[in-house]
């Protein structure tokens, strides 16, 4: 188990990475979150298994836009892609029933609580 462990936190920190920009457009006008919110998003069976909808659809993206960035004639065209990818990663949280920030706060827990980590590395196996 604790060889997925390296893998799947690399790949939720890619992710993480690509949709945090996204969150902080969609959240222009409210105050930036200095403390994490422990109690936010609560982490029940129900909001597990959106998390792992929505990364099953995130980590496809990411592997179909991350063929396309290596193939890109130039730096427009690849921050092109990389702005395609971003929406389409928002929109297939989106259609999962999270929101980004939801997303996000999912995966920042994921790296604190070893217990929810095993528990979404089993579904996701």
């Amino acid at each position: 188990m604790t060889k997925m462990n390296k893998p799947l936190a690399l790949i939720l920190a890619t992710a993480l990475m690509i949709l945090a920009p996204l969150s902080a457009h969609s959240e222009q006008g409210r105050p930036p979150a200095t403390t994490a919110n422990p109690a936010a998003p609560q982490m029940d069976e129900a909001m597990v298994d959106k998390f792992v909808d929505a990364f099953g659809k995130v980590k496809g993206l990411q592997q179909i836009y991350s063929a396309k960035l290596e193939s890109a004639a130039d730096e427009q065209e690849a921050m092109a892609i990389q702005q395609q990818a971003q929406q389409e990663m928002m929109a297939a949280v989106e259609e999962a029933g999270m929101s980004v920030e939801e997303y996000n706060q999912f995966v920042s827990a994921m790296n604190q609580d070893q217990a929810l980590r095993e528990r979404v590395l089993d579904r996701v196996k």
